[in-house]
């Protein structure tokens, strides 16, 4: 996990907060780092400044790396940079474009739209069949997500699925719940839906959305649930298409709708 960079900012309703992406990487071995950038893009003209496919994965990349398509922005993304342990940890944030604002709820938003390539559907198949997460900050407070619904099989990366002619999903929808105290963010979630099946020629319409609860945790308290050990022993179980990562206190386990819920 990268350190926090600078002291959290205390904002007014509608500053804006930065949703910085970091890297990418299999669920079972998050700290091995792919040498050189390299990533799981597929090499192609539309993914033009995105390395091929790594034949040697499981590795740890940037999520940009990912052939999937980034919200429009003006210019180079602003980047925020450590020490030199978090350059050896591969820890490089890059705004992730996705306008959020204090105490502003967004409704579902399209981000971007695109139709998979072969190399796309390729890479994002790699990257699902072998459980690949990846992590944000927001306001220094990190988040994790899986790219798509883990396939039933073995829990490590590259266990093969138990049906391998069963269809990989991608999530296209990202849901973020944020809790705020006074001027404060104490608290980021993700929830992960709408999972679209990958093939060439697929159409993906991102979107995400957020919405905002207030909180009674005091802005020092908000780092406690991550001095709990138990905290990073993920527990998974599998079901059909929908996956939540929730940090009050560990990643949450939410029931329904026949699904993969993640908890310590």
């Amino acid at each position: 996990m990268a350190r926090a960079l600078s002291a959290p900012p205390q904002y007014a309703p509608g500053d804006p907060v930065t949703l910085w992406v970091n890297k990418v990487g299999p669920y079972n071995n998050p700290q091995q780092v792919g040498a050189g950038g390299g990533g799981v893009g597929d090499g192609s003209p539309e993914r033009a400044g995105r390395p091929a496919l790594v034949s040697s994965l499981p590795k740890t990349f940037h999520y940009d790396t990912l052939p999937l398509c980034r919200p429009p922005t003006p210019g180079k993304p602003a980047t925020r940079w450590g020490g030199l342990g978090e350059a050896l940890g591969g820890d490089a944030l890059v705004d992730g474009g996705l306008p959020l604002a204090f105490r502003v709820p967004v409704p579902p938003t399209p981000v971007c739209d695109q139709v998979l390539t072969a190399g796309d559907a390729a890479a994002l198949t790699h990257a699902v069949t072998r459980h690949y997460w990846y992590e944000m900050f927001a306001d220094d407070l990190p988040v994790w997500g899986f790219v798509g619904p883990p396939p039933a099989g073995g829990r490590d990366a590259g266990a093969p699925p138990a049906d391998p002619g069963a269809p990989v999903h991608v999530y296209t929808h990202k849901a973020f719940h944020v809790a705020a105290n006074g001027d404060r963010v104490i608290q980021v979630n993700l929830t992960n839906e709408n999972p679209v099946a990958v093939a060439p020629g697929a159409a993906l319409s991102l979107t995400y959305s957020v919405d905002w609860t207030d909180t009674d945790t005091p802005f020092g308290r908000r780092f406690d649930k991550y001095l709990d050990a138990s905290f990073f022993e993920h527990q998974a179980r599998r079901g059909g298409a929908w996956q939540k990562f929730f940090f009050p206190s560990s990643v949450s386990l939410d029931p329904p709708r026949s699904t993969p819920t993640f908890s310590t």
